[in-house]
């Protein structure tokens, strides 16, 4: 069971490293992608910076619908959040690869039920250059496990995935493997093949 979280917990949840992942849904169709490049911004509302590539279908999504969840992973998805990092959403179904899901209340986006907390958020403003969009969210409202304190968010309560560089994860068996070793662990879809380019998250 989840318990409704202040916009405000996303600041104690989203130390350096964190990963996260990105939920956006289009045309009746979920999806998520491995999150890193992204920034809280010190405004007196909770608000976030991201910058996903424009060939991602998250970007697309974003464009369209102007709506987002992001759902902070435990330890234990982190497998998941490799593979969401490697597919394409448009060769896997990334919620079928991610879980459960809980409808949001104030997105038309689900919330990844496994994952330690998740924050609806809205995009406020986008910015395009290079070749990737620079997205202004704001953040709604939180949802997470009630084992989460509402106050103090420590890292060994909170179980975040911390991504420490390529394919390492400071707190799995996940060190050093390829992205078929990974896949291998993961149900894929019967007939589903693995695309070389990641960058269409």
């Amino acid at each position: 069971m989840k318990i409704e979280l202040p916009a405000s917990a996303i600041t104690g949840l989203l130390s350096p490293g964190t990963v996260l992942l990105l939920g956006t849904s289009q045309h009746g169709q979920s999806n998520a992608m491995a999150l890193s490049w992204y920034s809280l911004l010190p405004w007196e509302r909770p608000m976030l910076a991201c910058v996903v590539r424009e060939s991602c279908r998250s970007a697309q999504a974003l464009l369209e619908t102007g709506e987002c969840v992001l759902n902070v992973p435990s330890a234990q998805m982190a497998d998941r959040v490799l593979a969401c990092g490697m597919l394409s959403g448009a060769a896997a179904d990334k919620q079928l690869l991610c879980g459960d899901t809980l409808p949001a209340r104030q997105v038309a986006v689900p919330v990844l039920k496994d994952c330690v907390a998740s924050f609806e958020c809205r995009v406020r403003a986008h910015r395009h250059q290079a070749g990737c969009h620079l997205f202004l969210l704001d953040v709604l409202q939180g949802w997470g496990d009630q084992a989460l304190d509402m106050g103090m968010l420590p890292l060994h309560v909170a179980q975040k995935a911390l991504r420490v560089g390529g394919l390492m994860f400071d707190m799995s068996t996940l060190l050093a493997e390829s992205m078929l070793d990974v896949l291998a662990r993961i149900p894929m879809p019967a007939g589903l093949q693995v695309p070389t380019d990641s960058c269409q998250a």
